[in-house]
């Protein structure tokens, strides 16, 4: 392959990577992972590329394994930490919210227990 080639071939994945951009922004996700895998089909290294893949796919492991591609491939990629950041903060924050009403919720059972264990001293 010569440089105009390499040139020519780096500029058309560019190219379906800024279509895929602005599919995503428009909200067609469907159409930008089809432009998005033809990048990767080219070139499995391309960082961007993943990041991108992860923002468009609805699968929450989908994604934390496309970001950690991306990282893996170039652990600078700021897109893909920050991606990642923010799916851990929302899982700590459901876990959080979780575990606070479960306590609740066990609090509730209780209570009822000790009014039941009240109820039954009382009537005997």
């Amino acid at each position: 392959m010569d440089f105009f080639s390499q040139t020519d071939s780096t500029a058309n994945l560019e190219d379906l990577l800024q279509i895929a951009t602005t599919s995503l922004k428009e909200g067609n996700k469907p159409g930008a992972r089809v432009l998005i895998q033809q990048v990767l089909d080219a070139d499995k290294h391309n960082d961007r590329a993943w990041v991108l893949m992860a923002a468009a796919t609805d699968d929450p492991v989908d994604r934390q394994r496309y970001l950690k591609t991306a990282l893996r491939l170039n652990p600078n990629n700021k897109a893909a930490k920050k991606a990642l950041d923010k799916m851990k903060k929302a899982r700590n924050s459901a876990e959080s919210q979780a575990l606070y009403y479960g306590t609740i919720g066990l609090a509730i059972v209780l209570v009822i227990a000790v009014l039941a264990c009240i109820a039954v001293l009382v009537i005997s």
